[in-house]
């Protein structure tokens, strides 16, 4: 790793802000094998918080790629009794979790598309509920990008592989706001209170619907809940209380969309990397909140199986503005790794939707949140919009005449 004080800075940023870490807490830490030289620093980091115990669960990326180009699909449907309950065992101990993101985002690219819908099915169906649990904000946790060689060789194709780690490190700390003089964190409870204010200028607005128009062709109306919630950036853990930050970077301000009020057709503005493979170049058409039609220049049948992993997979659950020139943005590069490229551009998202942007949303079951217009699927894939020209408008519950306020204008926020 090439500057040791960043790293340092940003291992202590994880672990003191995102995951707000202290004595109450056992952490697991899930990493890539490409991630060991990293992983040290944070568990230090850790441990100066006094968190009561550590586990770290390595994954092996070409293991698993291994597996699923030889291993019969009946085992690839099947998941290990023993990882099922270790998942169980760590919810039900209420420990942090902490996910390190970062790996060859086209790894998959030569596995059959039948052995991959069956290994991901088969543990998105194991582990729904223990996963829910850190996604609904119940327990804690953070995920962040760290930086592979496969993963960088990707971004910076023209650049050896050290040379192209090492860039994709100092993207990584420009994104965070990392730098050799000043105390990240500082740096980052001002950019969050921004958020804050934002979201909480449009919870008060009352949206009733956002029109979204850029020359890309996207035109499409998305219809909220009322008195829809907007949240950014830190989260409060349901069991304890305890602040946390889920995402490192995080420059978004997000909410749920009405699960039938969404029409028009949206396109994609980067590629999207999903669970081994890339998606480019994409639309998505909607009718009353359904994908009536859909295509991709590349990635057609990954698309394919994610709007149609479940029942309600085909409907958006998230709606997110990002403005286009942020710290992300402004480096002018694409990362092929959602939680650096969505932080980068507004975005939407297919399948589950956020309770808690309805009131007292948290407390109520699948079904309640559906009959009150959010949606609910075991699928939550961002896919990014935003471009240098996005036009947002609103209109309010609040506005007897439907009369538009622009909120966003050229890409950036226009409130």
């Amino acid at each position: 790793m090439k500057n040791v004080k960043l790293i340092k800075k940003y291992a202590r940023l994880i672990a003191e802000f995102g995951l707000n870490a202290s004595n109450k807490q056992d952490v697991v830490i899930e990493a890539n094998v490409e991630h060991h030289d990293f992983v040290p620093y944070l568990v230090n980091e850790l441990y100066n918080l006094h968190v009561k115990g550590i586990q770290v669960t390595y994954v092996d990326e070409t293991v698993k790629k291994l597996s699923l180009l030889k291993a019969p699909i009946k085992k690839l449907e099947k998941v290990e009794k023993w990882e099922v309950e270790k998942f169980k065992e760590e919810t039900e101990n209420h420990m942090a979790r902490i996910i390190l993101v970062g790996s060859n985002p086209e790894m998959l690219k030569k596995v059959k598309p039948e052995a991959k819908r069956a290994y991901q099915k088969a543990r998105k169906d194991a582990f729904y509920q223990y996963v829910d649990k850190y996604n609904s904000n119940e327990l804690t946790w953070c995920k962040v990008a760290v930086p592979t060689r496969s993963w960088a060789k990707k971004v910076f194709p023209n650049d050896t592989p050290t040379q192209a780690y090492d860039k994709l490190w100092d993207c990584i700390f420009k994104a965070c706001r990392i730098e050799e003089e000043n105390f990240p964190i500082e740096e980052y409870e001002q950019h969050i209170s921004i958020l804050q204010r934002k979201a909480t200028i449009l919870t008060n607005m009352n949206i009733k619907t956002l029109h979204y128009t850029n020359s890309l062709g996207t035109d499409l109306e998305i219809g909220l809940p009322k008195k829809a919630i907007w949240k950014c950036a830190q989260s409060e853990e349901g069991y304890s209380g305890h602040l946390f930050t889920p995402n490192i970077p995080t420059e978004e301000v997000y909410t749920s969309p009405h699960r039938d009020r969404v029409n028009g057709i949206v396109y994609s503005s980067k590629p999207l990397a999903f669970e081994g493979d890339l998606i480019k170049n994409f639309y998505l058409k909607f009718k009353n909140g359904v994908v009536v039609d859909f295509n991709a220049e590349e990635g057609y049948e990954k698309l394919k199986a994610i709007i149609e992993f479940d029942s309600d997979s085909n409907r958006l659950g998230e709606v997110a503005l990002v403005p286009f020139h942020s710290p992300i943005s402004n480096l002018k590069t694409t990362f092929f790794l959602t939680l650096l490229d969505e932080n980068a551009a507004c975005h939407l998202a297919l399948g589950d939707s956020f309770g808690d942007c309805i009131q007292n949303g948290e407390n109520l079951e699948p079904i309640e949140l559906i009959n009150k217009g959010l949606n609910c699927s075991k699928m939550h894939c961002d896919f990014m919009i935003g471009t240098t020209d996005l036009k947002i408008t609103a209109t309010s519950y609040d506005s007897d005449d439907n009369r538009e306020i622009t909120i966003f204008e050229n890409g950036d926020w226009a409130l």
